[in-house]
């Protein structure tokens, strides 16, 4: 497929580009980094991601206010805001059904997730890697053919509606973008000489494949330098999501009752509100 070298939502809409490529990427590996992970992100890739070799997520947070630049993350960034999106979701089967697809997504062997919690990661990268036909070995990956980077978040807002600007990174060119005479044109003031007859379309493919490798091979090496400083995520983010309204934890009558009493008064008090509790009565959850 023809990949566009800009994806701003616009255009063209990041989730579109994504789900074409994990199409065409069945059984192969994918590193994604983003600030901030939601489950309608998910629900929009989902049928792709699910036909992939292996996935590695890398998540970070982003600073919500002018007083966190420069500082260390808290804990509960990340974790905050993936409680916030499972309140604000709609309790009904559609949903139900996603969380659980998504739960069992993140218990396969084949998947990994970090929190970098370090400093603030504020980077967007897609990562697709080209596996050996065949291959067995977990994670044994060959080499990077495309990657994307820019502003989008894995949310649904992030890949779809957001005004966001993306650029594509690739080695496989397209045989249109070869010979790309409105290209061509913007440099011919470097040079008095024509680019035809500077260079043949065979070199020319090769060159403007070497650039787009040189990118891959540096965004490759910055991710797994942001991999190696990051920590295992993977079963407190199952943890997160089956401890909502739309997971199998169990609560004590206790903490049931105390949720009650909390939704209730909570317009009266001041103070913290609770580690969120579902009620089979309410079916909702703060």
């Amino acid at each position: 497929m023809k990949i566009p070298y800009v994806i701003d939502n616009q255009t063209y809409r990041l989730a579109d580009i994504l789900n074409a490529l994990l199409a065409e990427h069945k059984g192969r590996s994918l590193d994604v980094a983003s600030a901030y992970f939601t489950v309608g992100g998910f629900g929009l890739l989902k049928e792709g991601l699910l036909g992939l070799g292996n996935l590695r997520l890398l998540l970070g947070a982003e600073p919500t206010s002018g007083k966190q630049i420069g500082l260390r993350p808290h804990a509960g960034n990340v974790t905050g805001l993936i409680q916030h999106d499972l309140e604000a979701l709609p309790f009904d089967e559609k949903t139900l059904r996603l969380i659980e697809d998504l739960i069992a997504y993140l218990r396969r062997d084949t998947v990994l997730v970090r929190l970098h919690d370090k400093e603030f990661l504020h980077a967007k990268c897609w990562l697709f890697y080209s596996d050996r036909s065949g291959q067995q070995l977990l994670f044994d990956r060959f080499r990077p053919i495309l990657a994307i980077v820019g502003s989008s978040n894995f949310t649904a807002p992030g890949l779809t509606s957001n005004r966001e600007l993306n650029l594509a990174h690739k080695v496989l060119l397209d045989p249109t973008e070869v010979e790309d005479r409105e290209a061509a044109y913007a440099v011919s003031w470097l040079s008095d000489t024509k680019p035809s007859e500077r260079i043949t379309a065979e070199n020319r493919q090769l060159l403007k494949s070497e650039v787009g490798a040189r990118a891959i091979i540096d965004l490759e090496r910055w991710y797994e330098r942001q991999w190696a400083d990051g920590r295992d995520f993977k079963e407190e983010l199952i943890e997160l999501l089956d401890a909502s309204k739309f997971g199998r934890k169990e609560y004590t009558p206790y903490q049931v009752y105390m949720k009650a009493l909390y939704e209730y008064f909570k317009d009266e008090l001041t103070v913290e509100a609770p580690t969120s509790t579902r009620s089979a009565s309410t079916g909702s959850t703060r």
